[in-house]
């Protein structure tokens, strides 16, 4: 019905897909919206950026340089030949109603605006999967993590542990789904094991105490100097086969706000501690979504593009 009526009042909306679709799943969340740019984990629906169930996080920027590039990569996608109308579409399927989310979580402040020194764009297929790991690399104190699921086969959890080894502490705070169970248990226990042989890595599944009802966010906070913040899965499918797009911000005060949102998630997660309401915590949240609106001001700053 929303697609409906965007077609009604005069919005082309194509859909991209189907047996020789480029991609495996058209996986990015963004908007450009004149010289603005939004890029977030959520899917825009009640569930996510209605802010009825996922934590998530974002990030918003207004700068033409990076609104130029992303539609760009929009454009790329939207012409391609595995794409079709709405229209076309609408005709020759079948829809069943679903039930949407309808979690309540309380909205405790607005998002915080900072200056950045410099943001870098990824994508993937490209990239983005190598760069979100060369990024980690860079960690010399401290690197936060917050996923949906992580595979301890992948080489994303490999470069965690090892930047561990070196020294960096390392917390990864995984889903509270139940299709995310089994493998997340596993991870945390293969954590355990490392932590207690003296590796400083931990790890801990969410546990919500009505301020969200499941991790959807993807994203690192690496020396609360940078964050990074998007669409993309810490797998090798995602990263050669979807469509995803990525922000990381060189940052002092993005960071520091992802990592009080993680530190509030991750002291609630605590399988030995009291289970605090999101106002107990005081967390500077709107609804379920952590954003950061960018002021390019008076800091130096440098938009780069990773393909």
């Amino acid at each position: 019905r929303s697609l409906d009526r965007l077609v009604a009042n005069g919005v082309s909306v194509r859909l991209i897909g189907g047996s020789a679709s480029r991609f495996s799943f058209h996986h990015a969340k963004y908007a450009v919206v004149d010289s603005r740019v939004i890029v977030l984990t959520e899917n825009w629906k009640p569930a996510g950026t209605g802010g009825n169930d996922s934590r998530g996080w974002g990030v918003t920027l207004d700068d033409t340089t990076t609104a130029a590039e992303l539609t760009a990569v929009f454009r790329h996608d939207a012409d391609g030949s595995d794409t079709r109308s709405w229209s076309a579409i609408r005709q020759q399927t079948t829809f069943v109603d679903a039930e949407p989310a309808i979690g309540v979580y309380q909205a405790d402040s607005p998002p915080k605006q900072v200056s950045v020194k410099h943001i870098t764009i990824l994508t993937a297929p490209g990239n983005a999967g190598e760069a979100v790991r060369d990024e980690l690399q860079t960690a010399e104190r401290s690197v936060r993590v917050i996923l949906p699921r992580l595979n301890p086969s992948e080489s994303y959890f490999q470069t965690l542990v090892a930047i561990a080894r070196q020294g960096v502490s390392v917390k990864i705070l995984l889903s509270n789904a139940w299709y995310d169970a089994r493998g997340n248990e596993a991870l945390v226990e293969q954590v355990t094991e490392l932590h207690a042989q003296g590796v400083p890595i931990q790890a801990r599944i969410a546990r919500p105490a009505g301020q969200f009802g499941k991790i959807h966010a993807k994203g690192a906070v690496i020396d609360n100097e940078t964050a990074i913040v998007g669409s993309l899965n810490w797998n090798r499918h995602a990263e050669t086969k979807n469509r995803e797009v990525v922000f990381a911000v060189e940052s002092g005060a993005a960071a520091r706000y992802y990592g009080r949102v993680f530190a509030a998630d991750w002291n609630n997660a605590d399988p030995h501690g009291p289970r605090l309401t999101l106002r107990e915590r005081g967390v500077l949240l709107t609804g379920a979504v952590g954003a950061v609106t960018i002021a390019l001001g008076s800091l130096r700053r440098r938009v780069t593009f990773a393909s």
